[in-house]
């Protein structure tokens, strides 16, 4: 946890003073032998956030295709087309 800390604070002290190299980091964090844990960290982060973010737009695809059906139930009995069974 430490090197991650290290490799933290060095990074922001680069970037507030304009002097991150991004080579730098790449060789920094090589040496860290912290690469890999990350990269697994970001791909399980990826998959939560995506898992979430399918699952909201499920729910929300659901919701205004129930408004939709709604809006033309009430466009047929407006219009008197029929009973409004659809």
């Amino acid at each position: 946890m430490s090197r991650l800390q290290n490799l933290t604070v060095s990074t922001n002290h680069a970037l507030k003073s304009g002097t991150f190299a991004p080579d730098a980091f790449r060789d920094d964090l090589a040496r860290s032998g912290l690469s890999d844990a990350l990269a697994a960290a970001r791909e399980t982060l990826t998959w939560r956030f995506t898992a979430q973010i399918e699952e909201k737009h499920r729910t929300e695809q659901h919701i205004s295709v129930g408004e939709f059906l709604v809006a033309c139930w009430t466009a047929r009995l407006m219009c008197g087309e029929g009973s409004g069974v659809l």
